[in-house]
């Protein structure tokens, strides 16, 4: 459950010392939990644990390049 909040504050671009001071824990926990979290991840950085969470919460999107027709549709929301 811990971890859950360490990365949503993560995912809201909180560093070590926000989370901990908005968790009420030390510093050394809220590091713990980003490690361990990259290590379930298969991460090795937090920019690519953010990526990778990301990627799961926006639905359709993939790993490949927009195609002609989705650039088109992408421009059309800008």
């Amino acid at each position: 459950m811990r971890e859950q909040e360490v990365l949503g504050l993560l995912l809201q671009g909180c560093t070590n010392k926000e989370i901990a001071r908005q968790l009420r824990i030390s510093d050394y926990t809220v590091r713990d939990h980003v490690s361990s979290l990259l290590r379930k991840s298969r991460v090795k950085t937090r920019v690519e644990l953010m990526a990778r969470c990301v990627s799961i919460l926006l639905p359709g999107k993939s790993n490949r390049p927009p195609t002609s027709v989705g650039l088109r549709n992408e421009s059309a929301y800008t």
